[in-house]
């Protein structure tokens, strides 16, 4: 059965009415953005297609452009990538649609089947997570990949510069005066986002001259409990003064493992995330340097590259998918080593 309005405002946790409004673009000044995020959260991960919508489908007044994820939707920090792709396919007059496959390859094919059956001929193809892909049959000419590489070259993609943020996040800490830098690590053989920052580890510390010591890569899943093994095993073999995790979530293990230890951090040891989870990141105490994911980007250049020939034509890179810069976000959690800081100048106070 097609999801109702109900449905929508029972999974936002929200009235109708705001529903209503979200998904008619007349939330502006009347509902928060947080909370406009999670209708149209809520909206894409039932599949929901408004009676306007479908009827404006039918009569291929509305343009359209549609959206197929695996579970991107239901996935809060990549919600960006949605808001984006939604607010540029609006500037050109679009609406998006929104399709959430849960990583199933028959939901996905009978979401491709109806797009096509109500005339939808430009879709963004999107992952949760940096990874090779497969494209599904049937999908029409006119795709883009957002967070994932294909084989067949001819379809654009985007995908973060996972190495170049790595490379910025570990030349930042040489340049504090670190020379023992840790890098708590996913296993490369299940994360191709791993093993593009391994290189990007690996090529800064080499260009600084520093010895790439095996003792300070250590591997961790992604749960809360492996990321705190991992920051012990860490801490335990090659006595770093900065890691580099892999994401937030892992630094926050590094956090809870020094601070048993009685480490400070930043003034005993300096630690990097991956993401700008903003919860994640502000809130941690002290806020989390971090390398931000470009959801909001690469979101927006995946509908430009559909719906604009010129934008097109210029922004494709030769032989592979279109890097997008992941910058570094400086906080409170890095510092200059305990052997490089500057130490306070003595008192001219002399005591009587």
């Amino acid at each position: 059965m097609r999801a109702t309005l109900r449905d929508v405002a029972e999974r936002a946790d929200v009235s109708t009415a705001t529903v209503s409004m979200v998904l008619r673009d007349l939330a502006e000044g009347r509902v928060s953005g947080e909370t406009a995020d999670r209708v149209r959260v809520a909206a894409a991960s039932l599949n929901y297609v408004s009676n306007g919508h479908a009827a404006s489908l039918r009569t291929k007044r509305t343009p359209t452009v549609g959206f197929i994820s695996d579970r991107i939707a239901t996935t809060g920090h990549a919600v960006k990538i949605i808001r984006a792709a939604s607010d540029t396919a609006r500037q050109y007059g679009h609406t998006l649609l929104m399709l959430n496959s849960g990583d199933d390859l028959a939901d996905e094919i009978e979401a491709i089947k109806e797009l096509r059956r109500d005339g939808i001929d430009s879709v963004v193809y999107a992952r949760m997570e940096h990874q090779h892909v497969t494209l599904p049959v049937g999908l029409p000419d006119n795709v883009v990949i957002v967070d994932g590489v294909s084989d067949d070259q001819s379809v654009p993609a985007i995908v973060p510069d996972e190495s170049q943020g790595a490379d910025d996040a570990i030349r930042h800490l040489i340049d504090l005066g670190h020379r023992r830098i840790g890098l708590l690590n996913e296993d490369v053989s299940y994360s191709l986002a791993a093993g593009l920052r391994l290189q990007g580890y690996q090529r800064a510390l080499e260009r600084h001259g520093l010895d790439l010591d095996p003792a300070l890569v250590v591997t961790a899943k992604n749960s809360p409990e492996t990321a705190d093994a991992g920051a012990a095993e860490l801490l335990d073999q090659a006595s770093p003064t900065a890691i580099l995790c892999f994401n937030d979530e892992m630094a926050t293990g590094v956090y809870r493992v020094a601070r048993r230890r009685g480490l400070s951090i930043p003034d005993d040891l300096s630690v990097v995330g991956f993401d700008n989870l903003e919860l994640v990141a502000t809130l941690a105490d002290p806020p989390l340097t971090t390398v931000r994911l470009p959801h909001e980007e690469m979101g927006e250049w995946a509908v430009r590259t559909l719906l604009d020939d010129s934008f097109r034509t210029h922004d494709r890179s030769p032989g592979g998918p279109t890097l997008q810069a992941a910058p570094l976000v400086i906080r409170q959690s890095t510092a200059p080593p305990p052997e490089r800081r500057t130490p306070r100048p003595a008192s001219d106070h002399i005591p009587a």
